[in-house]
């Protein structure tokens, strides 16, 4: 559905009461523990209370590797975690 910011009328109220509900959410990046995964891995949140926007993509292609950065001898590329 898609509802633009000056629609009126019941297709833009079913959409804000969808978004308005409260709803599970995983938090990205989460450590994976399977005895408390729900506690750990979840909180109850609302889009439109807690985001300003909200973006939809239908399909989704995986990223392609970059090439290595030249570096010289032993040196650390700077995109490493461990070269900061």
């Amino acid at each position: 559905m898609r509802v633009g910011i000056d629609d009126e009328g019941p297709r833009k109220r079913s959409l804000a009461s969808r978004v308005a509900r409260t709803l599970l959410q995983r938090f990205i990046g989460a450590i994976y523990r399977p005895d408390t995964e729900l506690q750990s891995h979840y909180a109850r949140t609302s889009v439109s209370r807690h985001y300003d926007g909200y973006v939809w993509f239908d399909e989704t292609h995986a990223v392609h590797a970059l090439g290595a950065p030249a570096t010289k001898g032993d040196e650390v590329p700077e995109t490493s975690a461990f070269g900061l």
